[in-house]
């Protein structure tokens, strides 16, 4: 099973910033944005349960495969205990799959996914050392697989009409923080239960899911997190606002990518009727 999921020693090193395999992935990633918008622009809330269940579908069978890879290779890696800040994603997928009625929870769940999930998985594949290190290929192939469908789900909310852009106010953010700030909750409370049983303290091995880890400072040793007990709450609250304001941030650059392609759109359409009335 190890010499399978490790595509028969299939190794490979930590990917250069916008190396061959990098330029490969995101050039594919483009791709699939762009059949999106052309072919996906409108469908059914049906169909969209359907590839919401078969992108969570996708990625819970590679999870499931690499949490065998982590076992198999002892010891326990507790950083790849699959609730991570990009992990939940897949969670709520396979959720609404099951969601017929609209719901606070449904439209949460869609919430946090095309502005949470969105900017997760810009950010991972724009810097993608963050994932891609030096481990067994298949792990490779797992990470970027669930990357960019995370990207091409939260384009296809956008760009279907899943989610309306035009309600960027408060209630809508709102109900995307509230699943963000409860996510964040349990993988603390995961984090914390770990370390209490006595998971390892090391802050490259500690699990660390949503980077929030009481007992491990992620900053490795950097002055102002140097008293990780007293800087602890203080690395939350930038954390969590911090990132949401970036989330958020990403759908504010969307919606303004739209109302530009729509003044220009509007622009050509009024010249091109202007054209035409001096021609007659």
């Amino acid at each position: 099973m190890l010499s399978l999921l490790n595509f028969d020693g299939w190794r490979v090193s930590m990917p250069q910033m916008f190396g061959l395999l990098h330029i490969l992935v995101l050039c594919v990633i483009v791709a699939g944005i762009v059949l999106i918008c052309i072919f996906m622009r409108n469908t059914s809330d049906r169909t969209m349960r359907i590839i919401l269940f078969s992108a969570g579908s996708v990625m819970l069978v590679l999870e499931i495969l690499r949490q065998v890879y982590n076992f198999l290779t002892a010891p326990f890696f507790w950083q790849w205990f699959p609730f991570q800040l990009c992990s939940v994603v897949m969670y709520f997928y396979l959720a609404l799959g099951f969601m017929k009625k609209k719901t606070w929870f449904k439209e949460a769940f869609l919430l946090f996914i095309a502005s949470y999930g969105l900017f997760g998985g810009l950010l991972t594949m724009a810097v993608p050392s963050f994932v891609w290190t030096t481990y067994a290929g298949f792990i490779v192939l797992q990470t970027t697989v669930h990357h960019v469908l995370m990207i091409w789900v939260a384009v296809y909310l956008i760009v279907g009409g899943k989610i309306n852009l035009k309600r960027l106010n408060f209630d809508f953010l709102t109900k995307a923080f509230s699943i963000f700030a409860a996510s964040a909750a349990i993988a603390l409370l995961i984090n914390s239960i770990v370390m209490w049983s006595g998971g390892p303290t090391n802050p490259y091995d500690a699990i660390n899911m949503f980077f929030l880890n009481p007992f491990v400072n992620p900053a490795h040793g950097i002055p102002l997190f140097g008293d990780w007990n007293l800087h602890f709450m203080l690395w939350s609250l930038i954390f969590i606002v911090g990132y949401s304001v970036l989330c958020f941030g990403a759908l504010w650059a969307v919606r303004g990518s739209q109302l530009l392609a729509s003044k220009i759109k509007k622009k050509k359409h009024q010249n091109s009727y202007l054209s035409k009335s001096d021609n007659t």
